[in-house]
């Protein structure tokens, strides 16, 4: 299940990455022609799975790219994902996210240990 945020607020919930990918990708397009502030991103996530996992703005972006949802002319794919190959796409995604944070927190910890 993927919830997502936008605006801060809880716009729903989703059954599957692209359904929620896709609803975002309608509501920024509406504001990005009436024109708005890189801020917005700020105030966009998903949620995987209520506590099994995070997606910020640029997380949604690589996500949606390396499943094929986003081409680089930046156009919309329709693409139907296996639920079991999406599971294993969305945990392998978030888990090297959280390892990359991890490396970063432990060099940061050495950083602040040795003043």
């Amino acid at each position: 299940m993927f919830k997502l945020i936008y605006g801060f607020k809880d716009v729903g919930e989703y059954q599957t990455f692209p359904e929620a990918f896709k609803e975002l990708f309608e509501r920024l397009n509406k504001i990005i022609k009436k024109g708005t502030s890189y801020q917005i991103f700020n105030t966009i996530w998903i949620e995987y799975n209520n506590d099994e996992g995070m997606l910020n703005f640029n997380g949604i972006v690589c996500l949606a790219r390396e499943i094929g949802l986003i081409k680089e002319d930046s156009g919309l794919q329709d693409i139907v994902l296996d639920p079991d190959k999406e599971r294993l796409i969305v945990r392998k995604f978030l888990s090297g996210k959280l390892e990359a944070m991890t490396e970063e927190l432990e060099m940061i910890a050495e950083i602040v240990m040795r003043k």
